[in-house]
């Protein structure tokens, strides 16, 4: 009963880390950031304008707060907050590679989709203040722009 007692914390703490990690990696695959990671890397030291703790849809699923989106000329930065960074590596999606499609009348969720060209099925859900602001950094770049609703429907 002894050395159940001594090692009990010392479980709980590999327990804990242990779970923390299995679902990391589970998230990571279920949101598609592991293949974006795997096809944009982020090079160290960009130069970008941040907006830590915002909230984004990726796919499916909500991360309400650790993500931090980047607006640098090369392409859209994503990052998470440090504790989520060991499945969630820093992402650089080029501008050419984004397809933003503007969400009208939904009642949960008003933004934009960004649908990846090259990886069809990752999609990523931003809102459009956040979008907004990435526009406003992007006023001299023409790449990157909301799909208008004719576009959207010759697209389909």
């Amino acid at each position: 009963m002894q050395i159940i007692e001594r090692f009990a914390p010392f479980a709980l703490v590999v327990l804990f880390v242990g779970a923390w990690c299995l679902i990391g990696y589970v998230m990571s695959i279920l949101t598609g950031w592991n293949r974006l990671a795997k096809r944009f890397p982020a090079p160290a030291g960009l130069k970008a304008r941040l907006y830590r703790f915002r909230g984004a849809f990726f796919g499916d699923v909500f991360c309400s707060g650790p993500v931090t989106v980047g607006v640098s000329r090369q392409g859209l930065y994503m990052a998470t907050f440090l504790l989520f960074r060991p499945f969630h590596k820093p992402l650089l999606i080029p501008w050419k590679e984004i397809r933003p499609e503007r969400v009208k009348g939904s009642f949960l969720f008003n933004g934009y989709w960004l649908y990846i060209r090259s990886l069809p099925d990752v999609r990523i859900g931003l809102s459009r203040r956040l979008f907004d602001k990435i526009l406003e950094n992007l006023a001299d770049q023409t790449e990157v722009r909301a799909a208008e609703p004719a576009e959207q429907a010759a697209d389909q």
